[in-house]
């Protein structure tokens, strides 16, 4: 029985979730764009780095890997031609078909997953973001949103708690109908969580009201669409089954299934944010000390059960 309890205690440490409370990208957070389809762009450019898990068409596109990632993208599958030419500051992974032409310049190599292994894991980021998307919409809102006054009721204030991660439940249908917005009892560096409801969104010049002044997150939990408006947005996206389209410029890292735009990505990113509202997501598989710490209480109930054994057997 104690041998038994002792091995219950052991994988309890181990299954108890390493980051409860802790909202991240994970690895996302490393690329300005994450998208797990394909990935479709003309002209623009990217501050920081891409991950791709479909097939890419970069014609005129240049990546500016400002992080220095070891890929400026990571392509899982074909590269498609680029007339236009482009240019990615360091190296690519493609996992299928080569196809740049000359015209587009890479300052570093191209990868192939015959020589080098895949570099991303997508069906296992996958996997973490779409529980991270769930997770936050099960959060209830802390703040609230209303119209100005009877005067104005396309004017919204949003109002927060006070605390230092504030979320707001939203529907995307509502979009439309927004004027000017302004924030109240939110302070500066304030990480907003948006949960939007509806499958389809329009993002637009309404939220550069945002500024830069905080942390901030859409989380379109049931979109199959996301678009962004001729807008200037300081935020990050989370949008595992859409497609992102649209026109304009985001500061901030994107998710989604799939990529067919003109945005143009500067520097910015989500900083991860600590909540005592949110469950957090258990990694899938346990980290190498956890695996260690394991094997050490396997050990030690070997130990004790052995030791029991010789001590009944000499009585």
């Amino acid at each position: 029985m104690k041998m038994k309890l002792g091995l219950l205690a052991v994988l309890a440490v181990i299954s108890a979730p390493a980051t409860a409370g802790t909202i991240d990208l994970g690895v996302a957070s490393d690329y300005n764009a994450f998208i797990f389809g394909d990935y479709t762009t003309n002209g623009n450019s990217t501050a920081g780095a891409l991950a791709i898990g479909g097939s890419a068409s970069l014609n005129g596109h240049s990546i500016g890997n400002n992080q220095h990632n070891d890929y400026a993208a990571v392509i899982g599958g074909n590269l498609g031609s680029t007339p236009w030419g482009g240019s990615a500051n360091g190296s690519l992974w493609v996992g299928g078909t080569n196809n740049k032409g000359q015209g587009y310049t890479v300052s570093g190599q191209v990868d192939t997953s015959a020589t080098v292994s895949a570099p991303v894991d997508f069906a296992a980021a996958q996997t973490y973001l779409t529980s991270l998307s769930s997770g936050l919409a099960s959060v209830g809102a802390t703040g609230s949103y209303a119209a100005q006054d009877q005067w104005n009721q396309a004017s919204k204030i949003f109002t927060g708690s006070g605390s230092n991660v504030e979320f707001f439940s939203l529907n995307a249908s509502e979009f439309s109908s927004f004027n000017n917005l302004s924030f109240s009892s939110i302070a500066t560096g304030t990480t907003l969580i948006f949960n939007v409801a509806g499958t389809s969104a329009t993002l637009g010049w309404q939220w550069q009201s945002l500024g830069s002044n905080y942390n901030v997150l859409f989380n379109f939990y049931e979109a199959t669409s996301v678009t962004l408006q001729n807008a200037s947005l300081y935020a990050n996206i989370l949008a595992v089954d859409a497609t992102i389209n649209g026109s304009g410029n985001l500061y901030g890292t994107v998710v989604g299934e799939s990529w067919n735009n003109a945005f143009t990505l500067g520097n910015g990113g989500f900083a991860t944010a600590n909540s005592s509202l949110f469950a957090g997501v258990t990694a899938a598989v346990p980290e190498p000390s956890s695996y260690a710490l394991l094997l050490a209480g396997l050990v030690m109930i070997g130990f004790t059960a052995t030791r029991r054994k010789r001590i009944l057997a000499r009585m």
